[in-house]
């Protein structure tokens, strides 16, 4: 068992250490370009534009950090807030102890298709649009802080209102991303660390957010909310990185209710799910990559949602109702899509 737990650890070495040399040469590539590598795309408009990215939740928003997280070798994520004299949520921050940036991919990071994973199916994420989107559809101003081991933390901070005072647009006209500086962590999230220290990771700190969605404006709704979404999005990866929401784990959520480990399963109740017999099938694409699907089916007593407890009950409403579809969507683990319309006739 020892010898497997080390070379599990040394195979997880080596792929973290190919990861920033990607990053790293990337870095030098976009470098090379003086500020235009630098450029956020385009003017004020566009950066207001992307306010309306279409997420459909403030949670679904948060997925992304938290696949940038995932991809990045983090064995711990946790989403804290702060809240304000009303209650009202006055900060978020997503904190990961992956392997980190260094600070030139911080300032890439912010860029409207900067990342140095570009359509690399491995992960979660292909194009690098997801940090930026997801921020700014939930705040004008956020923060994000990494290190990698051995180095410092560094910052680099967007505003929307200093784009649109022309404060980060360059005599050559271009809008660049801010650059790094070497910095400390805000008192709130070394408060939520605690006693941990991290080596390297990220933090995104959406500052003042002025766009939750409902059910996430009030601290106190806010964690039960992303707890019970990451659960579901997140299931089938939760046994390779721990998450908590304010200190609280998070656990799997099973729309099909078969997982014995998940919320609301029913335990030895007599309407839990049945697990129907599955079927897979395996494929090539026309790039010649080969793949599989399997499908997975459960069988719900009639009675299933009366089982006597009322937070069961409750909790086994909400997953269904959120979750009917013809067919639920996950890849590597993670809840991807939700097909709500059928195309056979």
């Amino acid at each position: 068992m020892k010898k497997t737990t080390a070379k599990a650890e040394t195979l997880v070495q080596k792929l973290l250490a190919t990861d920033l040399e990607i990053q790293h040469a990337y870095v030098e590539q976009i470098s090379k370009q003086g500020e235009r590598g630098y450029a956020l795309i385009a003017a004020n408009t566009f950066v207001e534009g992307m306010r309306d990215s279409g997420y459909k939740s403030t949670a679904t928003a948060i997925d992304e950090f938290v696949d940038n997280a995932f991809q990045s070798g983090a064995n711990r994520i946790d989403v804290v807030t702060t809240a304000d004299k009303t209650n009202n949520v006055s900060a978020i921050a997503v904190i990961d102890d992956g392997h980190g940036m260094e600070p030139g991919m911080i300032r890439a990071a912010v860029l409207w298709g900067g990342t140095h994973r570009f359509n690399d199916r491995k992960g979660f994420g292909r194009y690098g649009f997801g940090l930026p989107s997801a921020a700014v559809s939930i705040t004008r101003v956020y923060e994000v802080y990494s290190k990698i081991e051995g180095g410092d933390w560094h910052k680099v901070r967007v505003d929307l209102l200093e784009i649109a005072e022309g404060k980060l647009t360059a005599k050559s006209g271009l809008i660049l991303a801010p650059e790094p500086e070497q910095t400390t962590l805000p008192k709130f999230i070394v408060e939520s660390l605690g006693q941990r220290k991290l080596n390297s990771g990220t933090i995104v700190h959406l500052v003042n957010p002025d766009r939750l969605t409902s059910g996430f404006r009030r601290a106190t709704t806010f964690g039960p909310k992303t707890l019970e979404h990451l659960g579901l999005i997140y299931r089938g990866v939760l046994r390779r990185a721990a998450m908590y929401v304010n200190t609280n784990p998070v656990e799997p959520v099973d729309p099909l209710f078969l997982d014995p480990n998940a919320r609301y399963y029913g335990g030895n109740d007599v309407r839990k799910a049945e697990a129907q017999p599955s079927s897979e099938f395996r494929f090539t694409n026309r790039n010649g990559i080969e793949g599989g699907v399997r499908l997975r089916y459960a069988y719900l007593h009639p009675s299933f949602q009366r089982t006597g407890d009322a937070t069961t009950d409750k909790g086994r409403l909400g997953v269904m109702k959120d979750n009917n579809a013809y067919l639920i969507v996950t890849r590597a683990g993670r809840q991807v899509d939700l097909v709500t319309r059928t195309h056979f006739p």
